[in-house]
């Protein structure tokens, strides 16, 4: 469940159009609904002992749950990225974006697009650091700024 934004916080959205929140909002729901499926999906196992890194990560990846969450990032790149296109001011999501905007799009390329090796650095970049947790607040705001534009402007 999405909460309000908190108080006194301008909404990045009020001055977009609603059709134009619609259409981001439905790439939202669309990535909402693969981070459902992604913590309602089972546990990957375990790395085993002697197993590489780069094997337990490939055979991660193809599971349902690496798919999920590979897909559902992908989706929190197009959402950001069509808010600022339809002129949301990005430096509203600034402490997520300045992190974020360059390694999600790059990421998200390389899940929908063949890339030049198997082991992209595109994916070892996301996955390499401790982005991850960001990314889950940055997919929780913009629902947070979307849900309240699209309440306030019925």
């Amino acid at each position: 469940m999405v909460t309000k934004p908190e108080k006194g916080k301008k909404n990045p959205f009020e001055n977009i159009n609603r059709d134009s929140i619609r259409i981001i909002d439905r790439q939202w729901l669309r990535a909402d609904h693969l981070k459902v499926a992604f913590y309602n999906s089972p546990a990957f196992r375990s790395q085993q002992k002697g197993e590489n890194d780069f094997d337990w990560m490939t055979s991660y990846l193809v599971s349902p749950r690496g798919v999920y969450l590979c897909v559902w990032y992908a989706f929190v790149y197009s959402v950001l990225e069509g808010a600022i296109e339809k002129g949301v001011d990005p430096t509203s999501f600034k402490s997520y974006t300045e992190k974020l905007e360059d390694l999600l799009k790059k990421f998200r390329n390389s899940i929908f697009h063949n890339p030049p090796k198997y082991w992209d650095k595109r994916y070892i970049k996301l996955f390499g650091g401790t982005q991850l947790e960001d990314i889950e607040k940055l997919h929780e705001e913009l629902g947070k700024y979307l849900e309240d534009s699209l309440n306030s402007k019925r």
